[in-house]
């Protein structure tokens, strides 16, 4: 077996354990979730076993932002930014609200940018940029929250 063979296999336990902690952790225990050494995302629940094309657009987000959430925390730790698009979209209000909680738990992030059309991460950031078609304007989140609507 080839060095970039094992180093590929070390790589996709890591990520597959990491899924797993998250997946517990957000609260679907129960459910596993892993990569096989060709990266397609398989979902293992009771003796059913699903490719991720068989799941809902709601479950195919969330197990897909848990596989990229367990590779940041790989890469995390060299270089600590984390960048996230729509990370809630197709996603029920309780399923946003746990990731969102969970996202604000992470360590090893010392940049987080996240694009979003909803209000979930308000209450964890510390700046926002918020743009609009024709302007855009910075926003210290320690102030009122009120300048939103200026």
């Amino acid at each position: 077996m080839g060095s970039l063979t094992k180093l590929r296999e070390r790589y996709i336990n890591y990520v597959n354990r990491e899924v797993q902690n998250i997946n517990a952790a957000i609260g679907h225990p129960g459910t596993e979730i892993f990569w096989d050494p060709t990266y397609i995302i398989y979902i293992r629940k009771a003796t059913t076993l699903l490719t991720f094309n068989q799941l809902s657009g709601g479950q195919k987000v969330l197990y897909a932002l848990m596989v990229r959430l367990a590779i940041n925390k790989l890469f995390s730790r060299r270089f600590g930014l984390f960048i996230l698009d729509e990370p809630t979209i197709h996603l029920d209000e309780d399923s946003r609200r746990i990731l969102s909680n969970f996202i604000d738990q992470m360590e090893g992030i010392k940049q987080l940018i996240i694009v979003s059309h909803t209000d979930e991460f308000l209450g964890t950031i510390d700046n926002e940029i918020e743009l609009k078609q024709t302007e855009y304007k910075t926003i210290n989140a320690q102030n009122d929250r009120n300048a939103l609507d200026d």
